[in-house]
C-alpha cells in the first residue's frame, strides 16, 4: 500500500477467489490509527491449502467487510502461527468468517507449538472482531514430544477486542508420542496470553473442543479451556455473552505413569489470572476423561478451571452458570445474583445468588440477533434476578441491551446473556 488509504472492493458477482500463496499486506509508512488498506466484498479468499491465507504486517492498519477467509494450511516446514490470518499490524475485521483453516505438524525430536488456525494475533498487535464468525473447523493438530496446541479459534499475544460475534466449532488437537513428555490442548475457541485486557462482549463461544491424547506411550496428557483459555498473567471481561457446549477431552494410558487431566470446559483460568464475568450465561460444557479404556485421569471443572494462585482474581455478576457435573473445582468470587446449578463454585454466596437451581434454559439456537443465545423459559428463576440496581458491566456501565440487543430494563434486569 501506499501512503494514501487503498481501498480494495470485489464485485458482488465474485464469490470465489482460490489463491495459490499467501495474500502479504504490507503499509510503507508508520502505523496509525487510519486505515492504510480496506478490503470489502462478499467473496470466499481460498489457499486451497497451499498457504496461509493472509499476514498484516507490523506498519500496517488494515480492515477486512465481508469477505470469508479459508483453506489456509501450514505445516511442518512452514510458520505453525496463523494459518487464516497472522496479525501483526492493527487489524479490524466486519461481518468476516473464518473457518476450514488448519495448522497440521508432527516433530518427536523438540518441544513443539502451534497457535491460531483461524487467527494468530501477535504481540503488540491489535484485533477488533465486531459481528465476524470464527469457525467451523479451524484445527490445530499436533504430534509430538512436547506438544502444546493452543488456540484453535484465536490465538491472542496483543490487544483484542470480540463484539456481537460466534466463536464455534474449533478442534485443537495434541498427541504425544514419545516416551517422556506432554500433550496440551488449550483453548478450542480462544487462548489468550496478553498482558493487556481483553474484551468479549455480546458473542457466543460455542461447541469448541480441546483434545488430548496419548497415542502408545505413558506420558502426560492435559485438555483445558475447550471455550477460552486465559494464560499466566493475563486479564479478561467477559460481558453479555454465551459460553456454551464446549468440551476439553483427554485420553491417558494404561500405564500408572500415565496421567490424563480435563480442566474446565467452558474456561480455564491460569496462575495470576484475572477474570471479569458479568451477565454471562455458562451452560453445557463439559471435560471428560475416558474410564472405560484409560482408567487413570481425572476430569475436573466443568465449567471453570481457577488455578488458586496469590493474587489471581474470577468474580463473576449475574450469570447463569450450567452444567450436568460439578461446575468449578477451585472456589471463584460471587457479586451477587447469579443462578448456580450447584454449590461447587463460589467462596461464599452474594445477595441475589440462586445456588443449587436450575435456570431452565432452552437449547442453544437462533433467538434474534446475530449471535445464538440460551432462551429463558417463561418460569426460569434467572427473570428479574438481577440487581435491583441495574445489571452493570465491570466498567460501570450500565447494560441496556442484552446480547442479542434487546432491550434490557434499567432497574432488574435478567440474570444472563438473553432478556427475556
Amino acid at each position: 500500500t501506499n501512503a494514501e488509504v487503498d481501498i480494495i472492493t470485489i464485485d458482488q458477482k465474485i464469490k470465489y477467489i482460490p489463491i495459490g500463496s499467501m495474500l502479504s499486506i504490507v503499509a510503507n509508512d508508520s502505523l496509525d490509527a487510519e486505515a492504510d488498506v480496506t478490503i470489502t466484498g462478499n467473496a470466499i479468499i481460498d489457499a486451497q491449502k497451499k498457504s496461509r491465507v493472509f499476514a498484516v504486517s507490523k506498519t500496517t492498519h488494515a480492515i477486512m467487510d465481508g469477505i470469508s477467509v479459508t483453506g489456509g494450511y501450514l505445516y511442518s516446514s512452514s510458520s505453525l502461527q496463523g494459518a487464516g490470518i497472522y496479525n501483526q499490524g492493527i487489524l479490524e475485521l466486519y461481518s468476516v468468517k473464518v473457518f476450514g483453516n488448519v495448522i497440521k505438524h508432527t516433530s518427536l525430536k523438540k518441544k513443539s507449538t502451534i497457535s491460531g488456525a483461524g487467527i494468530y494475533n501477535a504481540y503488540g498487535a491489535e484485533l477488533t472482531i465486531t459481528k465476524s464468525q470464527i469457525g467451523p473447523r479451524n484445527m490445530l493438530e499436533l504430534e509430538g514430544v512436547d506438544a502444546s496446541a493452543q488456540g484453535a479459534g484465536v490465538h491472542n499475544a496483543g490487544e483484542l477486542s470480540v463484539l456481537d460475534s460466534n466463536i464455534f466449532n474449533n478442534i485443537a488437537f495434541a498427541q504425544s508420542k514419545a516416551d517422556k513428555g506432554f500433550a496440551k490442548a488449550e483453548g478450542g475457541g480462544l487462548f489468550n496470553t496478553a498482558s493487556a485486557p481483553v474484551y468479549v462482549y455480546g458473542t457466543a463461544i460455542y461447541l469448541n473442543k480441546a483434545v488430548a491424547t496419548i497415542k502408545d506411550k505413558p506420558v502426560h496428557a492435559q485438555s483445558a479451556g475447550a471455550g477460552i483459555y486465559t494464560d499466566s498473567s493475563s486479564k479478561m471481561y467477559v460481558t453479555n455473552s454465551t459460553i456454551s457446549s464446549n468440551e476439553s477431552i483427554s485420553f491417558g494410558y494404561t500405564s500408572p505413569e500415565s496421567f490424563a487431566f480435563a480442566h474446565g470446559g467452558a474456561l480455564y483460568s491460569s496462575t495470576y489470572a484475572k477474570v471479569y464475568l458479568a451477565n454471562v450465561t455458562v451452560a453445557g460444557n463439559s471435560v471428560s476423561v475416558p474410564t472405560s479404556k484409560y482408567p487413570t485421569g481425572t476430569a475436573v471443572g466443568h465449567s471453570f478451571f481457577a488455578v488458586p494462585a496469590p493474587g489471581y482474581i474470577f468474580k463473576v455478576k449475574n450469570s447463569i452458570i450450567m452444567s450436568k457435573g460439578e461446575n468449578c473445582i477451585y472456589k471463584i468470587e460471587s457479586e451477587g445474583n447469579n443462578v448456580v446449578s450447584d454449590n461447587s463454585c463460589f467462596i461464599a454466596a452474594k445477595a441475589g445468588d440462586k445456588i443449587n437451581t436450575d435456570p431452565l434454559l432452552f437449547p442453544l439456537s437462533s433467538n434474534g440477533g446475530f449471535t445464538k443465545t440460551h432462551a429463558l423459559m417463561p418460569e426460569s428463576p434467572a427473570k428479574d434476578a438481577g440487581s435491583t440496581k441495574g445489571c452493570f458491566d465491570y466498567a460501570e456501565k450500565l447494560l441496556d441491551a442484552d446480547q442479542r440487543g434487546n432491550y434490557r430494563p434499567k432497574d432488574r434486569c435478567d440474570v444472563g446473556a438473553f432478556e427475556l
